[in-house]
């Protein structure tokens, strides 16, 4: 049985956007599929499942990368407490030789891990803008201030875009091919 090694990657959870794994499968594949254009294997079910898995990493991995730029632009004009804290995150260390689902597995993870975390923190800065509970029990009520509520509508937006560009990363699923 084969030992899991974790590592531990520590920093600010605003900087972390890196596509760059998925930018290399999606090259690996189209490398694959334009290799295998023109040959007899063109009209396989080999290169047509090569140029699926192409073909979603390229629309995955742009919509993702224009999420992250719509979120950027969101987090922008925000000073949130705590939001570019350094953060821990713990991942799987991949071998040398990883094969394409593990290091696609990993960056997913950890881009999912880190949307995740900006959008709890964001949460917590609009939850915090509420008042608390007055002592009848009537419940949490905005602060009427519209100075508060344009900060209250930015922090809720930038948290929706951050919960949909996970779904985006999460919901990314290449077929990848065996080699045979």
């Amino acid at each position: 049985m084969k030992k899991v090694t974790r590592e531990e990657i520590h920093g600010d959870p605003c900087a972390m956007f890196d596509t760059s794994e998925l930018e290399s499968l999606q090259e690996e594949m189209e490398t694959w599929r334009d290799n295998l254009s023109g040959t007899a294997l063109e009209n396989t079910e080999k290169f047509q499942t090569v140029s699926e898995c192409a073909d979603t990493l390229a629309d995955g991995v742009q919509s993702i990368q224009d999420g992250i730029e719509e979120l950027e632009g969101f987090l922008d004009g925000l000073e949130v407490e705590g939001l570019h804290a350094d953060e821990k995150f713990t991942m799987t260390k991949l071998p040398p030789k990883a094969g394409r689902f593990k290091r696609f597995d990993r960056a997913v993870s950890l881009l999912a891990a880190v949307l995740d975390t900006i959008e709890q923190r964001l949460r917590e800065a609009h939850d915090a803008l509420y008042q608390e509970p007055n002592p009848e029990g009537a419940g949490s009520e905005i602060i009427e201030n519209e100075k508060n509520q344009e900060r209250l509508d930015a922090l809720e937006a930038a948290a929706e875009k951050a919960a949909e560009v996970r779904d985006i990363v999460e919901g990314l699923e290449p077929d990848f091919p065996g080699m045979y």
